[in-house]
């Protein structure tokens, strides 16, 4: 082993030592290339053929089903656990209706087209070009849900304003174009319900909705309700019919296996294949067998990230037990592998998204979470023997999906909390913490009504996003907006720093403010206008979705949609939200603390050259800029009037999400609300070039803040002041939850003592007001040597912001970002 002063990351230290089966896997995974696979476009366009006049929810269900029949499969030599998203791992689906418009634009072009882009590439042979140029792509041309949103529904007005893509002036504070090329998403289906139920027992449940309705008085609905249930009924058995593909497929390679060991491992996956998902779960194997299935199906209906898994050690747990205890069919180490097999099976996954969308959410990320832990419906420690299973099964894995968010609250056992700790120590950015205490007051705000015992089944999906399962469409990722931009254009007027073109609203001229006050309301002005032009996309686009992206199999395995007869996207089930992300809250609130400490409490300088230094990005300034980042409070540093104005940026914000939810007429047709949250993905690096230099030292284009971070280099005081600023912040007000990332020196968790502090400081963050916490515990001598020698750190993870990718597939913008990000050293 290396010297102590000589760990650059733990992980690079660790020997898995799972099973010969699993690494094989895990190598296949990480050497797999990635591709296009036309063959989901090819169904689509089958399915267009024969079922094109139909109406539209039976052509969604039509599209999966002939997908699922005409797909290739495979079981490959280590599988126990089968189920294919493509033809070949690491290929993503052409889903022609969503790509038509972008793939046609970057195909090809010098910089976006997805072979040489820099960032989630994909290998496009000739072949694929040709068949894309030539019968792909001309199929859609009006098929294009981008063109119809952009062109035909859509507002000019807002087009402008709120989607970039689309803009005159790509520099708006709003991205709100983040669901024109996806279907809805952020989905968390009822896994126990198929578990305990089977897809026949969940058709028996549309049969009875259906026949309810049949036998009702004619309404004007009632053949709209007939054709949605269905779609269920044929996406159900087209997923019933797709395991029994592999089922037969496990068969016939078994007849001809020579292998004995081999030959009775087919035939079991030939057994399992045969029951689920169709049937209950009767066992461990079974259970996890039908999750994998449950999830491929839904990636292959729909095209979005960020489907978790919800309690999995939780309604797993029965079957664990039933395995490994009372019918001895297993053990744990046998249960720990299928897990282990289950989780490098996440990583198949993968996705095409356009070069601009791409860089919001870099590294192939799908942000799958499972969460484990917290709290029993009665208020006890929920942790059983399946949440360390599954820890031991990350530990082994590492690879970037699954995430694990887990639970922690007073009652929770402190082994758990330290086995945590160990497997966050090996440096891949996961799992995280979330704390009980102030994240169940964040899911109070969402939901009010609700009793304590239902808030206790909480769960988060996606990076941080924390919602109530399986009742809840939570649309969690609809637009962002740039609140550093929206302190920039308040200082102009209303006018773009790097563009010179008037984009807001007149607010007042800087040299008009007498107090920080005016300031502060000024900005207030500029943040509620662009809110509201952030919400009319979001309607706008959420309104076509209801029109257009039904997702039949998805709504059979929610609550409301059976009930209600409608699909999710046209609010089916009983509660959806709407998530609008804020990013950079740590350089405006710097920026604001600058301009009331430098014009009007010191009056180190007017209004006037202030101006002037940021117009032309601080050169000829430096004195006052090395002043102003020097010696002027910074958020993160435990300084409570810097924190004040971190707490008032979120405050803000919230108060402009409580009023535009007073606004009917921004509210999609489908109903539901906005909520919140700091969560970013990679957006800070794409977002931070369209704002200009600022108040506290910031140049222009340089990358923003990350989630509730302080401004990269900023904190200086140690990790423990940041959480004690963290914990200012009216977190509780987030109803889609709040993200706080930590970057620590391998050097600070060396000894078990070490392993003490960190847990120690773990148990003060979750008394400190924070609802979450995460972190990096990797050197930036590390991360420098994986950007000269990409190819030696192939499998090297990273926290990006609020989900973790490998450090080599992000571009370089995003690679330095993250080694700026500070580096705790001491507690």
């Amino acid at each position: 082993m290396k010297c102590n002063n000589e760990i650059e990351v733990w992980g690079r230290l660790h020997e898995r030592t799972c099973s010969t089966r699993v690494k094989t896997a895990i190598d296949t995974v990480l050497s797999a290339k990635h591709g296009i696979c036309l063959e989901r476009a090819y169904a689509e366009m089958k399915a267009y053929e024969e079922y094109g006049d139909g109406p539209r929810v039976l052509l969604r269900a039509r599209m999966l089903e002939t997908y699922l029949k005409e797909k290739t499969i495979n079981i490959r030599p280590y599988e126990l656990l089968v189920g294919d998203y493509t033809s070949q791992i690491g290929y993503a689906p052409f889903f022609g209706e969503y790509y038509y418009e972008f793939a046609k634009n970057e195909l090809d072009d010098p910089i976006k087209d997805f072979a040489i882009r820099g960032f989630d590439t994909f290998d496009l042979d000739n072949d694929v070009r040709t068949q894309l140029r030539e019968k792909v792509l001309p199929f859609y041309a009006d098929k294009c849900f981008q063109h119809r949103i952009l062109n035909e529904l859509m507002d000019p007005d807002v087009k402008e304003k709120a989607v970039p893509m689309a803009s005159s002036v790509p520099t708006t504070p709003v991205c709100g174009q983040l669901m024109i090329q996806t279907d809805i998403g952020h989905t968390v289906l009822n896994y126990p319900k198929v578990l305990q139920k089977g897809f026949n027992g969940i058709k028996k449940d549309i049969l009875a909705e259906k026949k309810k309705v049949m036998e009702s008085y004619y309404t004007a609905d009632q053949q709209k309700k007939c054709n949605f249930y269905d779609a269920m009924l044929i996406c159900l058995d087209a997923g019933i019919a797709y395991s029994q593909r592999y089922a037969h497929l496990a068969a016939e390679m078994a007849a001809k296996e020579k292998d004995p060991k081999r030959k009775d491992e087919l035939l079991e996956i030939a057994r399992v294949c045969e029951r689920v998902p169709a049937n209950p779960a009767t066992d461990f194997r079974e259970a996890m067998q039908a999750m994998i299935m449950v999830h491929v199906l839904e990636f292959c209906e729909v095209i979005n990230v960020s489907q978790g898994f919800a309690r999995m050690d939780q309604y797993l747990f029965p079957y664990y037990k039933k395995s490994v205890y009372k019918d001895q069919s297993m053990t744990r180490e046998q249960a720990t592998e299928l897990v282990e097999l289950w989780e490098v099976k996440l990583n198949e996954i993968v996705q095409l998204y356009n070069y601009d969308n791409a860089q919001t959410q870099m590294g192939f990320t799908l942000s799958l979470q499972g969460i484990l832990g917290g709290q029993t419906k009665d208020g006890k420690d929920a942790v059983n023997e399946l949440s360390y299973v599954i820890l031991d099964a990350e530990e082994q894995v590492g690879l970037k999906e699954p995430d694990f968010g887990c639970r922690i609250f007073d009652g929770t056992d402190p082994a758990f909390i330290r086995r945590i700790a160990e497997v966050i120590k090996l440096g891949r950015g996961k799992p995280k913490y979330f704390f009980d205490n102030v994240t169940m007051e964040c899911i109070k705000t969402g939901y009010p009504d609700l009793p304590v015992e239902a808030v206790r089944e909480y769960i988060a999906t996606g990076c941080t996003e924390i919602f109530i399962p399986f009742v809840t469409m939570c649309d969690s990722y609809v637009a962002i907006i740039n609140v550093p931009k929206i302190v920039e254009l308040t200082i102009h007027d209303g006018r773009c720093a790097l563009t010179g073109v008037q984009i807001g609203p007149h607010t007042g001229k800087a040299s008009t403010f007498q107090s920080i006050g005016q300031f502060k309301k000024a900005y207030e002005k500029q943040l509620a206008y662009w809110m509201e032009y952030a919400c009319k996309s979001v309607k706008t686009q959420m309104d076509a979705q209801a029109k257009f992206s039904y997702s039949p199999y998805s709504s059979a395995l929610l609550e409301g949609p059976i009930e209600k007869g409608l699909d999710i996207c046209e609010g089916g089930c009983w509660y959806t939200t709407y998530g609008v992300w804020f990013a950079g809250i740590g350089q405006a609130a710097d920026a604001i603390t600058s301009v009331d400490t430098l014009i009007f409490k010191e009056k180190k300088c007017g209004w006037e050259t202030l101006l002037d230094a940021l117009q032309k990005d601080w050169e000829g300034y430096e004195e006052l800029r090395q002043y102003d980042i020097n010696q002027v409070p910074k958020y993160g540093n435990d300084d409570d009037y810097a924190d004040s104005n971190a707490a008032f940026i979120m405050d803000a914000w919230c108060d402009a999400i409580e009023y535009v939810n007073t606004r009917r007429d921004l509210i999609p047709e489908q109903g539901g609300k906005y909520v919140c949250s700091s969560i970013v993905a990679t957006s800070p690096t794409g977002l931070g070039l369209n704002v200009g230099a600022l108040p506290g030292g910031r140049k222009k284009y340089m990358p923003l803040s990350d989630t509730s971070s302080p401004e990269h280099g900023r904190d200086r005081k140690g990790p423990s002041a940041v959480i004690r600023s963290n914990g200012k912040l009216p977190q509780a007000r987030n109803a889609l939850g709040n993200c706080l990332n930590q970057r620590l020196s391998p050097q600070m968790l060396v000894t078990e003592e070490d392993l003490d502090k960190f847990v120690g400081f773990v148990m003060a963050s979750s008394k400190s007001g924070l609802a979450e916490i995460q972190f990096n515990v990797i050197s930036s001598q590390i991360l420098r040597k994986a950007m000269k020698t990409p190819e030696n750190y192939r499998d090297l993870l990273v926290r990006t912001a609020s989900y973790s990718a490998y450090f080599v597939d992000m571009n370089k913008r995003c690679q330095l970002d993250i080694i700026d990000r500070t580096e705790q050293t001491k507690w």
